[in-house]
């Protein structure tokens, strides 16, 4: 993989987690009385159905293989890195959601 597909993949990944986090952090902050950084974090990993699409979408000639590559790039990056938030937020003592 060339420079430039590097760079576009670690932009995407950070675009990803960051839009999952902040979006579902927000929306659940003052609504619901669990952790919302769990919650958050959560929804960061739910990257796995992308590997679907994405297998399907390479296989009926709708993607190149390059950009396959990139996509389970950015689904793996975005599930492993979603799964760690999760577990320090789980294991952080604080109870408060705000």
């Amino acid at each position: 993989m060339d420079e430039e597909k590097i760079i576009f993949s670690a932009v995407l990944i950070i675009v990803a987690i960051a839009s999952k986090w902040f979006c579902t952090y927000l929306i659940v902050k003052n609504k619901i009385e669990m952790k919302p950084k769990a919650i958050a974090w959560g929804m960061v990993l739910r990257g796995i159905p992308g590997f679907t699409f994405a297998s399907i979408a390479v296989a009926g000639g709708l993607i190149s293989s390059e950009l396959f590559t990139v996509l389970v790039l950015i689904i793996s990056a975005t599930t492993w890195i979603g799964l760690l938030g999760l577990e320090m937020s789980l294991k952080s003592g604080s109870q408060s959601h705000k």
